[in-house]
């Protein structure tokens, strides 16, 4: 090979390993969102058939909030006044939430956000996957 050749070659290798992956949207993150299942870091799952609480998130620009919300059977939630900032990061080609005012700031990746799904991977390697919660009212 030509120096030409390894050079095309490298800065073709370049440019693709440092193109960045795609963020997630942070509007498929907003919403109701109910834990169904955790996978711990030995492989074994916790699946979760009754919640009496939901994760609420809100989030523009890449700042928002977490919250407990409580489901009514009419569709309606009651909702307390404690909250979690969070902020959404990218690092190393992946999305996090941080939470940066808890006691030792918590960052979860995000291994999945879509219009009825949500996985979030803490730093022990618990995998916490949501559905969208639908209100009793719907269901």
């Amino acid at each position: 090979m030509t120096f030409k050749n390894l050079f095309l070659i490298g800065l073709g290798m370049l440019f693709f390993s440092c193109t960045p992956s795609k963020p997630i949207e942070e509007a498929k993150i907003n919403g109701y969102w109910e834990i169904q299942n955790v996978v711990l870091p030995d492989g074994s799952e916790k699946g979760y058939k009754v919640n009496e609480s939901i994760d609420y998130f809100e989030i523009k620009n890449h700042k928002g909030f977490r919250k407990k919300v409580h489901p009514q059977l009419d569709g309606s939630y009651l909702v307390s006044d404690d909250f979690e900032d969070v902020k959404v990061i990218q690092q190393s080609g992946k999305s996090y939430l941080v939470y940066p005012k808890t006691k030792d700031t918590v960052k979860e990746e995000i291994l999945q956000a879509s219009e009825h799904f949500l996985v979030l991977k803490d730093a022990k390697g618990f995998e916490y996957q949501y559905n969208r919660q639908e209100p009793y009212s719907k269901k």
